[in-house]
């Protein structure tokens, strides 16, 4: 039975991404068809994560109460059908108003199964669960870049097609899923002053701000800028453009495997230190790189940052989330990690086109000194 349960949620997973990893190396592409800017094209991420902000609570509270079923096949039936009609336009505002529709149908699915995990697994198990889940992820994130690249360079509208895959699923879902028994409603007032409760941890506040800094470090230079890096510097081609994507991706993929492991070896202080040291000597290395060969070396250390950081930060919010909440805490921290997706496109397209400071490089070297500046704090606080 677990397997089956399991099946779904990495299928869900999938699907959270789908919408964002096979988009991009298709950007400079977009950006030419359409004769739209970089920052405009960026607002095509910006506007897909920017529903999650306000939702993914909302979605959150509904999964909690009603079950996580309903809730993940309407959002994937959604996803689906808005960005299957992403694929049919090749006018910008309608192509940013459809991204919305898909963002809002795709805005639980990052929370809510992780929510299954912890419905599911117990936190002996839990760990490897999220690693392997991770790993899928992340093994998604490296594929999808390669099919859309590959599709991109026939028809850059072909990448939406893909978006079939959610409506399929959808059914699966319906049809395979079983929930865990639930627990009888404990109403309205105990559920809201149960949260306000678990929301007066602070490290689950520190989790929440940590989740921001992560995403506006991943959309605000890498996601939405290496391609034109790539493109501008190189002239590299949407297909290997995806496959450098994917060596970050599948680095990720590999390590994730192993969290469980990590995790009972080191502190997840220890792990953090690491993941953002990392990330720092990737996104500085990238703009300094004379071929674009050489661009692998600094996205396959970014893949080894993420692969360990990603779990770290789902393992810390599971621990600290009570069961009857877990939906909405969860749903919580989606929110925040999409208010960084949102912001990330957002402040590194102001950099990119500021004055004097402006340009390409100086998105990257941006990110990497946040990145820097959180592996400070790690080593000044005693303990986390």
């Amino acid at each position: 039975m677990h397997n089956k349960q399991l099946f779904i949620i990495y299928g869900i997973s999938l699907m959270a991404i789908l919408g964002l990893t096979s988009v991009n190396p298709a950007f400079p592409m977009i950006a030419r068809d359409l004769n739209i800017s970089p920052e405009k094209t960026g607002l095509l991420l910006a506007f897909f994560t920017l529903p999650g902000i306000f939702l993914t609570p909302v979605f959150g509270i509904l999964a909690d109460k009603f079950g996580r079923k309903k809730v993940l096949a309407f959002s994937l039936f959604l996803m689906g059908i808005a960005g299957l009609l992403c694929g049919f336009t090749k006018d910008y505002n309608l192509l940013l108003s459809m991204r919305v529709l898909q963002g809002i149908g795709s805005s639980s699915l990052g929370a809510l199964n992780i929510a299954l995990i912890g419905d599911i697994y117990n936190e002996e198990v839990m760990p490897k669960i999220i690693g392997f889940n991770n790993a899928v992820l992340n093994i998604g994130t490296g594929v999808f870049p390669i099919i859309g690249g590959a599709l991109a360079q026939l028809n850059w509208q072909f990448v939406f097609y893909l978006n079939i895959f959610a409506i399929l699923l959808a059914f699966i879902l319906i049809f395979y899923l079983k929930e865990p028994e639930r627990k009888k409603s404990i109403g309205e007032k105990k559920y809201f002053s149960a949260l306000i409760e678990n929301l007066k941890q602070k490290n689950l506040l520190f989790i929440f701000v940590l989740s921001i800094l992560v995403y506006i470090i991943l959309f605000g230079s890498y996601l939405t800028y290496l391609p034109f890096i790539a493109d501008v510097n190189f002239s590299v081609e949407p297909v290997y453009i995806g496959l450098i994507f994917s060596s970050m991706s599948f680095t990720n993929a590999i390590v994730s495997i192993f969290f469980g492991k990590i995790l009972n070896k080191y502190l997840s202080k220890t792990l953090f230190l690491y993941s953002f040291s990392l990330y720092a000597i990737a996104l500085f290395m990238i703009p300094l790189v004379p071929s674009w060969q050489l661009l692998f070396i600094p996205t396959i250390l970014f893949g080894l940052a993420h692969g360990v950081n990603l779990p770290n930060i789902q393992t810390r919010l599971i621990q600290h989330s009570q069961p009857a909440q877990r939906g909405i805490l969860i749903s919580l921290n989606r929110t925040f990690s999409q208010t960084g997706q949102t912001l990330g496109p957002v402040i590194g397209g102001a950099i990119l086109a500021a004055p004097v400071i402006g340009g390409l490089p100086s998105v990257f070297y941006f990110s990497a000194v946040v990145s820097a500046v959180i592996f400070i704090f790690f080593l000044i606080i005693k303990s986390y």
